[in-house]
């Protein structure tokens, strides 16, 4: 390592740092923001320890799911980075002796490199396909490496899992192989109206790099609103709603989700299939569903029989 890369390692794990004392700084001044209201008696202490145990419950299934992708995308990288790491390694024990002018000549030839512009919606995938044709002689075999995203700032890194499919091949001479980017552009990493870089190096083609630049968006209230209704089960007709809450497993923001959606009495939760759930709640609500039996709980209390209440539990 130069001395330049050495003093942008430097600079970078200060930037680092510093980032990461705001951040625990800015939370810690909101929670004694909160603190100081209970104290004043503008909060109740009962509702605020409730609110967080209802937040706890209905998140703790998404927050699970996006610290295992980025793990996995982490490791994902890990062991890329090993692999061409080994791959260099013996490429210069087994080939032939290196031509050091050649080697000076290659470094200080910049890689070609080509800009993909991606934009789309917080919360939503980004996809992108695109093609890599090989005009060399013999077989390569393709895979990428992934930079960690860079803010506009730069002053925050970080690692979504993002996916390419496929994530490794082999081309023949003349052929071409067609590659599906996929970015989640989760709302615990991106921002809306901002913008993001990262560098995929494809290896096999290590003179070719390819640029991201993100630029995330904020929902449309009116798309907000007609997904909701496209969503939305057929009316029904009204009749007196049911405490879903009394279910075992089904917090209030459930609930309201699910009157949001014209489900509001036992009978029409047990009426919902799972597919309607998932729609209306999102995939990890599904699975919360599928844990505690809403559909049969809600299929007993319809018909009078109240053990599946939560006060029953």
């Amino acid at each position: 390592m130069d001395d330049r890369e050495t003093n942008d390692t430097r600079v970078w794990i200060q930037e680092l740092i510093a980032h990461s004392a705001m951040e625990q700084m800015r939370v810690m001044q909101r929670f004694n923001e909160v603190l100081k209201r209970v104290a004043r008696g503008d909060m109740n202490p009962q509702a605020v320890h409730e609110e967080i145990t209802r937040f706890a419950q209905d998140e703790a299934t998404h927050y699970i799911g996006d610290l295992t992708r980025l793990s996995l995308s982490f490791y994902s990288a890990l062991l890329d980075l090993s692999r061409d790491y080994n791959d260099r390694l013996l490429k210069q024990l087994t080939g032939p002796p290196p031509n050091h002018n050649a080697n000076h000549e290659a470094h200080a030839a910049a890689p070609a490199q080509i800009e993909m512009p991606l934009q789309g919606v917080v919360g939503e995938d980004v996809v992108k396909t695109f093609v890599i044709e090989s005009k060399r002689a013999e077989p390569v075999e393709v895979s990428f490496l992934v930079s960690e995203f860079i803010d506009a700032d730069n002053t925050h890194t970080f690692r979504p899992p993002l996916q390419l499919q496929p994530s490794r091949f082999t081309l023949r001479p003349g052929e071409e192989r067609a590659v599906t980017l996929r970015l989640p552009l989760l709302a615990g990493l991106f921002a809306p109206g901002q913008r993001y870089r990262a560098t995929v190096v494809v290896r096999g083609y290590d003179d070719l790099e390819l640029l991201l630049e993100v630029q995330t968006h904020e929902a449309p209230a009116a798309a907000v609103r007609s997904a909701d209704a496209a969503r939305a089960p057929a009316p029904r007709r009204p009749r007196a709603a049911d405490d879903l809450t009394r279910l075992k497993g089904v917090g209030p923001q459930f609930a309201a989700k699910l009157a949001q959606a014209g489900i509001a009495t036992f009978a029409e939760l047990a009426a919902t299939d799972e597919q309607t759930l998932a729609e209306v709640l999102g995939a990890s609500a599904l699975a919360q569903a599928q844990r505690y039996g809403w559909l049969e709980q809600a299929r007993l209390a319809a018909n009078g029989d109240m053990k599946g209440r939560r006060d029953d539990a």
